[in-house]
């Protein structure tokens, strides 16, 4: 689905009348401002909270799924370092590839690639950089694959190799009712789904009061096998 008259609003892309739209395509090609500040973002304190909980980690190779203008995979690659105290190596992914050209651009040390969790062919079309991470990160992503929650979070777990630990955050929306509510209603139904493909050691709710006190969840912890048998 697409916006007709090419918006300049990057909402318009994402969200309209209550329905999803998901044209991140469009929403990189003709929004005026940077789409969720993603910029300034980047650096806001629900990033302080992700960065100081990686910190307390060690990660050779980590994978940033939604990554956007790759700001903030950005900041992961100078603030974070492997076992032997080596930068870690960083990739982002996006399903928009004029974001990923973006991201390319403005921070050429890391390595970004377009990626559809949701993608009917994800097992043929998957990135081939994206596999075998010891680190794999969605930050507010949820939101636009909740249709579909299940299939997004097994793909996102995939990603990693067996043994590799995951970080989810996810703020919830100002209003009273948003899309994907039916699915991810509250705070402790976002834990039991990301619980289905990771054990949660790390859970911190921290309240915004700049929208009203509502809840922004950071999740991290080890990913389960899958079926039992290690991961690819």
């Amino acid at each position: 689905m697409t916006v007709p008259d090419r918006s300049k609003d990057y909402h318009d892309y994402v969200f309209k009348d209550g329905k999803l739209v998901g044209d991140f395509e469009g929403m990189y090609r003709y929004s005026e401002e940077v789409p969720w500040h993603q910029d300034a973002n980047a650096f806001d304190t629900i990033a302080d909270i992700d960065i100081a909980i990686l910190k307390r980690h060690r990660f050779d190779r980590i994978c940033d799924v939604g990554c956007g203008l790759g700001h903030f995979t950005a900041r992961m690659k100078r603030e974070l370092v492997g076992p032997c105290g080596q930068p870690s190596e960083v990739v982002g992914l996006d399903v928009s590839p004029t974001a990923v050209e973006r991201a390319g651009a403005l921070h050429p040390d890391c390595r970004f690639a377009v990626g559809d969790l949701l993608s009917p062919d994800w097992p043929t079309t998957r990135p081939a950089v994206a596999s075998g991470y010891d680190l794999v990160v969605m930050r507010g992503v949820l939101w636009y694959v909740v249709q579909d929650l299940g299939t997004a979070l097994a793909r996102f777990a995939g990603l990693a190799r067996d043994g590799g630990a995951a970080l989810v955050t996810l703020s919830f929306p100002p209003s009273r009712t948003w899309v994907g509510q039916d699915t991810i209603g509250s705070q402790d139904e976002l834990h039991r789904h990301l619980s289905t493909v990771m054990d949660i050691a790390y859970w911190c709710v921290e309240r915004d009061a700049k929208h009203g006190g509502v809840p922004l969840c950071h999740a991290f912890g080890p990913l389960r096998p899958v079926d039992g048998r290690p991961r690819p």
